[in-house]
């Protein structure tokens, strides 16, 4: 099964839960919500065998942009297609020179004239982050700073206030083979690095990475992933918040019992509310899922009573998007009965519910991205899988 989501290490726990995104067409003790789905039909490069999205930006119910990767003649390349609420189109991208491989994880739109996409390229065997900026004609690489002796790098999200305030984020190795995280600001004219904080303490981390970032303006931006200690290799949550000066680290709250969780995408519409999904693991045994809200002042567990389909072995969640208060579609994983499904989920202010839908003949099914326009209208992306390959998978929700 492909993975949407990339990590120099500790792929092993987590790999099935931050790239996978899945709604189990089993059945429920809550009734979905009735909702019109529509599988979207999208063109791919001559040659592909197998494809995937991991994120998707929207702007309008006319403007969006779907990222992934196509493995074309058995050499991954960025995948990009454009939707204009008719048909989806695919779009060409330049690379660096000397790229082996290459991956786009995240895109962020402010306009049908602006967006910026990452990922990473392979470049003479040293992963570098790929950046890459759409001015409503054609996509232009980029450069950006890294910090000296960094021996490896990716990005795997990015959020847009506006045409010149972005910030991409994701993981770097140094000189010295830690892992730590990766925090880029884009002003109009340049990328530059930015310095996040340690979860706590400053030492005793072997790995730290940054999966997704949300921001609203230039004061306003809340970071999101995971830390690992040395003592004990676990992954506990993690989360950064800019206030246009600095990132300071934030207090998260977990259930009590949890001994393991990752947050992996993050969705604010304004400095006073922001929600934060992932899955956590625990003395009750599987992975579940995990949500959090922030109101300003702290974030609160909002975990408890997050529905799943009847008979959920685990699950878990890889993207959220919101566009108030009342409105939040979260996508994610459930596993049962030996195959793996996605989770969707709507917010409306007073609750989760589940919804379902799946393509018929397929065995799995993911969704790692999510974005929504209005409480009326969004799109999900992700991949499905049958016993031969897997494909690029896009819906279009309109309740």
């Amino acid at each position: 099964m492909f993975y949407g989501h990339f990590s120099f290490s500790g792929f092993r726990r987590c790999a099935s839960v931050l790239a996978v995104a899945s709604i189990l067409a089993f059945g429920s003790g809550v009734r979905p919500a009735a909702a019109t789905t529509t599988f979207q039909t999208t063109p791919l490069p001559t040659g592909t065998a197998n494809s995937h999205l991991t994120g998707v930006s929207c702007t309008s119910s006319t403007n969006c942009v779907a990222v992934g990767n196509a493995y074309v003649s058995g050499t991954q390349t960025p995948l990009v297609l454009r939707w204009n609420r008719t048909t989806w189109t695919l779009q060409t991208t330049p690379l660096p020179t000397g790229t082996a491989t290459s991956h786009l994880t995240g895109v962020s739109c402010t306009s049908s004239t602006n967006c910026v996409a990452v990922g990473h390229a392979d470049v003479s065997g040293t992963y570098t982050p790929l950046v890459l900026r759409w001015n409503g004609v054609t996509w232009m690489l980029q450069n950006v700073q890294l910090p000296t002796g960094t021996a490896s790098s990716l990005l795997s999200g990015v959020s847009c206030a506006s045409s010149t305030n972005c910030v991409a984020v994701g993981q770097r190795i140094g000189a010295n083979g830690f892992y730590r995280s990766l925090v880029l600001r884009w002003n109009g004219a340049t990328w530059m690095l930015q310095s996040a904080p340690l979860p706590t303490g400053t030492t005793g981390y072997n790995e730290l990475w940054l999966s997704g970032v949300s921001c609203t303006s230039t004061t306003n931006c809340v970071a999101v992933g995971t830390a690992s200690r040395d003592s004990d290799s676990r992954y506990q949550s993690w989360a950064v918040r800019w206030n246009g000066t600095a990132w300071t680290r934030q207090n998260i709250p977990l259930s009590s019992g949890t001994t393991e969780s990752w947050l992996s995408g993050v969705s604010c519409t304004s400095s006073t509310n922001c929600v934060a999904v992932g899955w956590a693991y625990g003395v009750w045994g599987d992975d579940s899922p995990l949500v959090l809200r922030w109101n300003g002042t702290n974030w609160k567990n909002h975990s408890d009573g997050v529905p799943v389909p009847l008979g959920t072995t685990g699950s878990g969640l890889s993207g959220v998007s919101c566009t108030s208060s009342a409105n939040c579609v979260a996508v994610g994983y459930a596993r049962a009965l030996g195959t793996t499904r996605r989770l969707f989920l709507r917010w409306s202010g007073a609750g989760w519910t589940l919804r379902n839908a799946y393509p018929t003949g397929t065995t799995y099914s993911t969704l790692s991205g999510v974005s929504c326009t209005s409480s009326t209208d969004f799109i999900a992306v992700g991949s499905w899988e049958t016993r031969s390959s897997y494909q690029r998978l896009v819906l279009r929700y309109t309740p």
